[in-house]
């Protein structure tokens, strides 16, 4: 069980923090009470409320050593791109990666597709929306999980990645949005 103040990954939310745990104040008089986590989002104003249990797309993050392995382990992290041009396909994929839910998996995904449109000698085009969307999904969540598991800015996690993979700053990762 995860404790109040407590950082947790919450399925496609990203980060969030634990502000309670307890029955919701608006129960049902005919349903058995039930605990809920209260998590309250990094990326966005409002309130997720997580059955404490039930089998919730609920993690707790990484640690800071693990977070610096992961950032050493970048530039050798093989890329999970998706080379279907049906966008069923391509969301499909991608979907299943996000669905893994891990610090890993972000990586992979957002590596991958970067690397399918900034490989030397290929013709350059831009990626599709749906990579669009799910490389900017990806990199976020996977800054946003590094910068609280290092307490550093986004900013500043993003700046790392960039300098570690040798990218050009701004080039690749949409800049985050303060939360």
């Amino acid at each position: 069980m995860f404790q109040t103040g407590q950082y947790v990954s919450y399925g496609d939310d990203g980060v969030c923090r634990i502000d309670g745990i307890g029955p919701l104040a608006i129960s049902s008089r005919y349903a058995a009470p039930k605990n809920y986590y209260t998590l309250t989002p990094l990326s966005y104003k409002g309130a997720i409320y997580a059955p404490v249990d039930e089998d919730a797309p609920i993690r707790p993050l990484i640690g800071a050593e693990e977070a610096r392995a992961l950032l050493l382990r970048l530039p050798h992290l093989t890329g999970s791109a998706c080379y279907a041009r049906d966008k069923r396909q391509l969301t499909e994929h991608y979907r299943r990666q996000l669905k893994e839910g891990t610090c890993e998996a972000f990586a992979r995904t957002a590596k991958g597709i970067y690397e399918k449109y900034h490989t030397p000698g290929r013709a350059p085009h831009l990626p599709n929306q749906v990579e669009m969307r799910y490389f900017k999904r990806a990199a976020q969540l996977l800054i946003q999980e590094l910068s609280v598991a290092l307490d550093q800015s986004p900013d500043h996690i993003q700046a790392r990645i960039e300098a570690i993979c040798g990218i050009e700053p701004g080039q690749a990762i949409p800049r985050s949005n303060p939360a």
